[in-house]
């Protein structure tokens, strides 16, 4: 059974690879992780948890590297998708925790790297717990 770190970790890496925004390796050690020696794309995450009756809101950031916006919205697409129906549930020790989509759900960001294209996520978080 996954702990809320954890959960949290289960809940992006669906979407791309995924890592907590302290905890970001070097470009060469994620060509490393990355099956096929990419980089791109990638999220980044907080990590923030909270107790029973005290929802939390985390962000995120989805990061791509082209010229155009196709892969971050389907990424960013993918995880709208997913919080449809009233968001999803995850089991973890103790009990659950449920995630919705924050309000404003995502923004497009700029960069200085005009080939980056990055997406802000908000996401706010539920712990059921015992």
């Amino acid at each position: 059974m996954m702990d809320e770190q954890q959960a949290l970790d289960y809940f992006w890496n669906q979407f791309a690879p995924a890592y907590e925004e302290n905890s970001v390796p070097d470009e060469e050690t994620m060509k490393e992780l990355h099956p096929n020696g990419q980089v791109y794309p990638y999220i980044t995450y907080q990590k923030i948890i909270g107790s029973l009756d005290e929802p939390v809101y985390p962000t995120a950031s989805i990061w791509t590297r082209s010229d155009s916006w196709t892969e971050a919205d389907e990424i960013v697409n993918s995880i709208n998708a997913d919080l449809d129906h009233g968001g999803v549930i995850i089991k973890i020790e103790g009990g659950r925790m449920w995630i919705v989509r924050g309000n404003p759900f995502a923004q497009a960001m700029s960069d200085t790297d005009k080939t980056i294209r990055r997406y802000f996520v908000n996401i706010a978080v539920e712990f059921f717990t015992e």
